[in-house]
């Protein structure tokens, strides 16, 4: 029998939620239910005889249930990217993970997706990332309840008329959210 105030009866307090948790909490807080977008974040870990190594899935998914879709992937769809920067992280902290080589991407998803949820609703809409290689912030920005109906048609042309990353993806979101 356990004696009151033996480690085992020690109430350990709750560890911090991680830092993924917390931007994905403050990004979920922006989009529309309507666009049932979710943005999701894994680590993997690969083992081999030359040793182990944690390596990041992003992903992002539309719908729920059963029609619930994968439509933003990495690196499963940027294979080219994943090939130049498969290795570079460090083990340790969750915020390590996100890090990549110097050579091709200068910020991590979680500091593109802080910078996105950190801008103001008047700078939204014109907002361009130089360091977005992958073009996350078009997906977020298709599902942003900051960008209303009456910036739905603004919106909707600056993707058709540039040159925009994840361009049907955007289209295939906006028609979600607003039920085209």
């Amino acid at each position: 029998m356990k004696q009151p105030g033996s480690k085992s009866s020690i109430r350990r307090p709750e560890e911090k939620p991680r830092p993924w948790s917390k931007i994905q909490k403050e990004l979920y807080n922006l989009l529309d239910p309507n666009a049932e977008l979710q943005a999701h974040c894994s680590v993997h870990r690969m083992e081999s005889q030359y040793g182990s190594k944690d390596l990041p899935r992003f992903f992002i998914t539309l719908g729920y249930g059963d029609s619930q879709e994968v439509i933003f992937d990495y690196p499963k769809d940027f294979p080219e990217v994943a090939e130049k920067n498969f290795y570079p992280y460090e083990s340790g902290s969750f915020s390590k993970y996100w890090q990549y080589s110097p050579g091709h991407f200068t910020k991590s998803f979680a500091s593109t997706i802080r910078e996105y949820v950190d801008t103001s609703k008047d700078e939204l809409l014109t907002l361009d990332l130089k360091d977005d290689n992958l073009g996350l912030i078009n997906i977020f920005k298709c599902a942003d309840r900051r960008l209303g109906r009456r910036s739905k048609d603004k919106l909707a042309a600056l993707i058709l008329t540039s040159d925009v990353k994840n361009k049907e993806l955007c289209i295939k979101i906006l028609n979600k959210r607003f039920k085209k």
